[in-house]
């Protein structure tokens, strides 16, 4: 018998899980399980890249930073539906909104200088230099590109604010400027 009355019981602080690529509601779904089997301590590590929302959102756009990490970063999302998140700033957009903001993520997506894999940064990139990586999903697909520098980044970044089509509240403003402050650009208010 490994655990009796005769043997002494192993015991870990609490449980740790890391939920990386796991959808929001399938971390949800296993927590409020082992809170119903009487395990309530569990510490969830949050993806470094923000949630992984579920097939049931159709469309979304997600900026993360990139680079040298030595404290939880600032990620904006963007749908046009409401979902929860771990810790990202979300905006929710009328569709015509999105639409705009879609548009110009895909062409930047699509642009040739659009890193897609590691072997692709630029070998001179400053130690700590941080960098934009912008996600957009539609049509059950999803799109992803490290923008290969901060400067090209705060470009990016400053488009998105300057959408002048897209009818931007004050919070999701700041939210767009709260990334782009992590990598070190300078948005005007």
């Amino acid at each position: 018998m490994l655990f009796g009355p005769d043997r002494p019981r192993l015991r870990q602080p609490f449980p740790t899980f890391s939920c990386l690529d796991a959808p929001y509601e399938t971390v949800v779904t296993l927590l409020e399980s082992l809170r119903q089997n009487g395990i309530r301590d569990v510490f969830v590590m949050p993806p470094f890249q923000g949630t992984n929302p579920s097939k049931s959102i159709k469309h979304w756009i997600k900026f993360a930073v990139d680079g040298e990490i030595n404290h939880p970063f600032q990620t904006a999302m963007i749908s046009t539906e409401r979902f929860k998140t771990w810790r990202e700033k979300f905006i929710l957009l009328p569709s015509s909104d999105f639409a705009i903001v879609d548009e110009l993520a895909k062409a930047r997506i699509g642009n040739g200088d659009c890193v897609k894999s590691a072997a692709d940064l630029p070998i001179d990139l400053a130690q700590k230099e941080h960098r934009l990586l912008l996600f957009e999903h539609s049509d059950d697909r999803t799109r992803s590109c490290l923008l290969p520098r901060a400067a090209t980044s705060c470009e990016f970044l400053s488009e998105v604010r300057s959408l002048g089509d897209v009818r931007w509240g004050n919070e999701d403003l700041e939210a767009v400027r709260s990334v782009a402050g992590e990598i070190g650009c300078n948005l005007q208010q």
